[in-house]
């Protein structure tokens, strides 16, 4: 009887690791792509204001 509880056990330990390792997946991938999203963002966010202080000095002292 108790094997039998044992054998159920870890049965239900094995499904329930095999769940937390989907899901450790799943929430790896969406961590490299939110990351992925957060240095393009901050790049542009560079790009952007490099692109507004050099037109702004044009505007200030070029013209």
């Amino acid at each position: 009887m108790n094997q039998q509880f044992d054998n159920r056990f870890d049965e239900l330990n094995r499904q329930t690791n095999d769940r937390f390792d989907a899901m450790n997946e799943r929430l790896d991938a969406i961590h490299e792509a939110m990351r992925t999203q957060t240095r393009w963002a901050i790049g542009v966010l560079a790009l952007f204001g490099t692109m507004t202080t050099v037109l702004m000095a044009v505007a200030v002292f070029g013209g």
